[in-house]
């Protein structure tokens, strides 16, 4: 029952306020992005055509994804996936988490 509501990006930065999460806090969040950093998983990238990309991501209610898409002049666009997770990323996407390298995770006073 837990929402993340995106702020502001500043920079590099980017900030978000966690609502209705009994359990969360910064350190647990920034364990487990260390968890993910160190375990090295690949981020395959995968061409699809823009229709497929555009059905796939309403059929996951991201309505957000599919107004963009909507608007691409091209046959085809890049999906970064790992298993069974797909996301659209303008631009280069690192090959694996191990790329990451300089992050960190505040907690706001």
């Amino acid at each position: 029952n837990s929402k993340v509501k995106m702020g502001c990006s500043v920079s590099s930065a980017l900030y978000f306020r966690v609502k209705n999460a009994e359990d969360f806090s910064a350190v647990s969040l920034k364990n487990k992005v260390r968890e993910i950093i160190e375990s090295d998983i690949p981020l395959l990238r995968k061409t699809v055509p823009t229709s497929e990309a555009i059905e796939m991501f309403r059929k996951k209610g991201q309505l957000d994804k599919t107004n963009l898409l909507s608007y691409r002049p091209l046959p085809t666009v890049d999906l970064y996936c790992h298993d069974e997770f797909f996301d659209y990323f303008y631009g280069e996407m690192a090959p694996t988490t191990a790329h990451l390298k300089s992050w960190d995770i505040l907690d706001a006073p």
